[in-house]
């Protein structure tokens, strides 16, 4: 048998896809989205840097 049987998946093939989460500013109070595969976003009203509690 030459070759394999078995295609291997592409690389950008993953299980578990970036989804996306609100948190809200501590400092203003604004709702921001910040999306599961990132560690932090920055407010857009006061320019507060908002950590991701799953990044602790």
């Amino acid at each position: 048998m030459s070759g394999s049987q078995f295609k291997e998946k592409p690389h950008c093939a993953v299980n578990s896809a970036a989804v996306p989460n609100t948190v809200e500013c501590p400092s203003c109070g604004a709702v921001l989205e910040i999306w599961s595969d990132e560690d932090e976003v920055r407010c857009k009203d006061c320019n507060t840097c908002v950590v991701q509690k799953n990044a602790i």
